[in-house]
């Protein structure tokens, strides 16, 4: 275990300050010091105060350690120690629940190169303050430097020790030596709580892309950073409505545990939307269907112009593409069609072709609006371009006029060349 040392010079009256921080405090730079004393050695050091257990009201054991101060010798003849506002403690809880015998104070021997314990006696005004008077003649309560820089010199615990309530604290050690030197170590923190568990959730481990009539797994990482044992149900929602979850049992403070949730098959292309969530928190990712196409709208509001992009994360195709057609349908409302305009569309074509991962624009196209049929559109590849498909595409066509009657519409998209493929999508105008 790396200990640390404790300041102590003959002459000092000193405070030093403690930067905060869960755990432990740093010592800060600036030392205050009246004028009729100096400073042995200052340093940037460190102390901490550790709790076996941060249940509020629950006892266990309080310890100071991590103390890393040059000394030359001095004699210690009291330790006071202060948590603060005494009512923060149920009435018979901090110093009232212990007594000299749970408690135990150390001074590094360098000659026995081992810790001693000196004679004390312990008194306490309340349940947040107690004083340790040691004896005057015990050599043992002399500090010490160790061989070591990194090791501490003082360790203080006690055992027993009722925690006060849920809350946050910066208790203080103060050392007086027998020639009236005072050093306070200040700034030591730590933190209670109710007992109950609270669960983080990440997740660890998802796909970027499922197939049609593929189920995602997905794993998740639950981390209890309460403070108490506690169960919780875990679980995984796509789109919106729970597909599975997974039962978190008695899963101690500080501990975690991997969950595997799964979703249901995908049922049609797009982007699913993930979430997982504890009582406490929630993770989210998204996960590509491929197999199809679908259709996104940047904006759905009728008699309006707006960008329509088609979007597939991966579709059966072999070899070339020579011809894509898109066509808006009639929809569920009278008067429902969206318009091509040769002259004013404009359309960006995207493929991942074979042996590239990520998608390339098709810049040789030739896009027509045949039969003077401004709801479908005709798009012919250059013969010269590589027009495989082995992934991602999209094809995203600018500047169309949407019918002025809300509803569902059906849009249908056919590919042909080496191979063929036809689907019909819906899409919602509001």
């Amino acid at each position: 275990m790396k200990r640390r040392n404790l300041i102590l010079g003959g002459g000092v009256l000193a405070t030093l300050s403690l930067g905060t921080t869960a755990t432990s405090a740093s010592l800060a730079e600036g030392i205050s010091v009246p004028t009729d004393f100096h400073v042995i050695d200052e340093r940037d050091e460190t102390a901490s105060i550790s709790l076996a257990d941060s249940t509020q009201f629950d006892d266990t054991t309080h310890t100071w350690d991590n103390m890393q101060f040059a000394s030359n010798g001095i004699a210690v003849t009291e330790i006071s120690v202060d948590y603060g506002e005494a009512t923060d403690f149920a009435d018979d809880g901090g110093f009232n629940s212990i007594d000299e015998g749970d408690i135990t104070i150390e001074f590094w021997a360098a000659q026995q190169g081992q810790f001693r314990e000196p004679d004390f006696t312990f008194s306490s005004s309340d349940a947040a303050t107690a004083t340790f008077d040691i004896d005057e003649d015990d050599n043992d309560a002399t500090i010490e430097n160790s061989d070591d820089d990194e090791d501490t010199n003082v360790i203080i615990e006690y055992s027993g020790f009722e925690n006060p309530e849920t809350g946050s604290y910066e208790p203080t050690l103060t050392f007086v030596g027998a020639d009236g030197d005072v050093v306070t170590v200040g700034g030591a923190s730590f933190t209670t709580g109710s007992g109950d568990g609270e669960f983080a959730v990440e997740i660890l481990d998802a796909p970027d892309i499922i197939g049609l009539d593929e189920r995602a797994t997905v794993e998740v990482e639950v981390e209890n950073v309460g403070f108490g044992t506690d169960n919780q149900e875990i679980t995984l929602e796509v789109d919106g409505s729970e597909v599975d979850s997974a039962s978190v049992e008695e899963l101690d403070a500080t501990e975690t545990e991997t969950v595997t949730l799964e979703s249901d098959q995908a049922d049609s292309t797009g982007i699913l939307d993930v979430v997982v969530s504890s009582d406490d928190d929630t993770d989210n990712t998204s996960i590509g269907v491929s197999g199809g196409w679908f259709l996104e709208l940047e904006d759905t509001g009728t008699s309006t112009d707006s960008v329509h992009t088609w979007r597939t994360f991966g579709i059966d195709f072999d070899g070339e593409i020579d011809t894509i057609d898109i066509e808006y349908l009639d929809g569920t409302q009278q008067g429902g069609r969206l318009e091509f305009d040769e002259d004013d569309t404009d359309i960006t074509i995207e493929l991942t072709r074979e042996g590239e991962s990520e998608p390339t624009e098709i810049e040789d196209f030739e896009f027509t609006v045949p039969n003077q049929n401004s709801n479908r559109a005709e798009i012919t590849l250059d013969d010269s371009t590589d027009t495989t498909i082995a992934g991602a595409a999209l094809i995203e066509i600018d500047d169309l006029r949407h019918p002025n009657q809300g509803g569902d519409y059906e849009a249908a998209i056919e590919l042909t060349g080496d191979d063929r493929f036809d689907e019909t999508v819906t899409y919602g105008i509001e």
